[in-house]
């Protein structure tokens, strides 16, 4: 990928699904990405990571996942992003796996230690997923 190629250091998780209109395609899926500048940042930021969601509209439908912090200036710091199919548990689970696993790592990458939560209007789908995210530990 382009961004892999130009932006050294960051990640990239893209997920795709066979066509069912057009034999041998795939499809677009689901798409995690994280700067590394962000990444290395993260950890001098507020422990708190705040996660939203929204549309996209126009030709290209599906849902932008981000997570931000804030920093020390209280300036909004972007951590990760991802575009999904919709907010369904298994896009929020999965960007969510991708959060932990290369943004936070389990809050190593944290200086303070303990991290927060605060959540958007999915309350009940981070929820759902941040338990099965923890337990798989």
């Amino acid at each position: 990928m382009v961004m892999e190629k130009d932006l050294p250091g960051t990640i990239i998780d893209f997920q795709t699904d066979p066509s069912t209109e057009v034999v041998n395609e795939t499809v677009f899926k689901r798409l995690f990405w994280a700067f590394r500048p962000c990444i290395l940042g993260f950890k001098f930021c507020k422990p708190i990571v705040q996660i939203d969601a929204t549309w996209l509209y126009g030709k290209y439908k599906g849902t932008l996942l981000l997570t931000v912090v804030q920093d020390g200036n209280n300036k909004i710091f972007p951590i990760a992003f991802a575009i999904v199919e919709g907010e369904t548990k298994e896009a929020w689970s999965f960007f969510l796996k991708n959060l932990r696993q290369h943004v936070t790592e389990g809050e190593k990458n944290h200086k303070k230690g303990g991290l927060n939560c605060v959540f958007g209007n999915f309350f009940f789908y981070v929820l759902d997923n941040c338990s099965q995210v923890q337990s798989r530990k």
